[in-house]
C-alpha cells in the first residue's frame, strides 16, 4: 500500500496508481503519480489520461513515456540544491564513496554517454 492519498481505479474498483493532490498555478497536480504494485503501465496510463484530464502530474519516467503515447506532454523537473560554506557555522562532512569508487573531472566523461545514463 501506499502512503498517497488519492486513488486512480480501474472500472472495477481496484487501485491502479496512487497520487497526492496539488495545485500548481491554478493547475490540479497529482504529484508522485505511481502506479499500484502489478498494476500493468498501460492500464495505468489509459486510466490516468481520462481521470486526470487536465492535471499535471509528477512521474517516473516509464510511466511518463506511457502517459505520453497516449496525449500527454513531457517536461523535465529537476531540484538545485547549494550551500553558502562562508555562512555555515560548521564546515560539511567529507563525502565518502564506496570502496572501489572514485571521484573524477566531470569533464572526463563524454556528455552523450551521461546521457545515455
Amino acid at each position: 500500500m501506499n502512503s498517497a492519498t488519492d486513488v486512480v481505479r480501474d472500472a472495477g474498483g481496484e487501485p491502479l496508481a496512487y497520487y497526492e493532490e496539488e495545485h500548481r498555478e491554478g493547475v490540479r497536480w497529482a504529484q508522485d503519480l505511481c502506479p499500484a504494485e502489478g498494476a500493468p503501465l498501460a492500464a495505468v496510463a489509459e486510466r490516468v489520461v481520462v481521470d486526470l484530464a487536465g492535471w499535471g502530474a509528477t512521474t517516473q519516467a516509464l510511466l511518463g513515456r506511457a502517459l505520453a503515447e497516449r496525449g500527454a506532454s513531457l517536461e523535465r523537473e529537476f531540484d538545485t540544491y547549494t550551500h553558502a560554506l562562508r555562512e555555515s557555522s560548521k564546515p560539511p562532512e567529507p563525502v565518502r564513496l564506496p570502496e572501489k569508487l572514485a571521484p573524477f573531472a566531470a569533464q572526463a566523461v563524454d556528455p552523450q554517454t551521461l546521457r545515455a545514463a
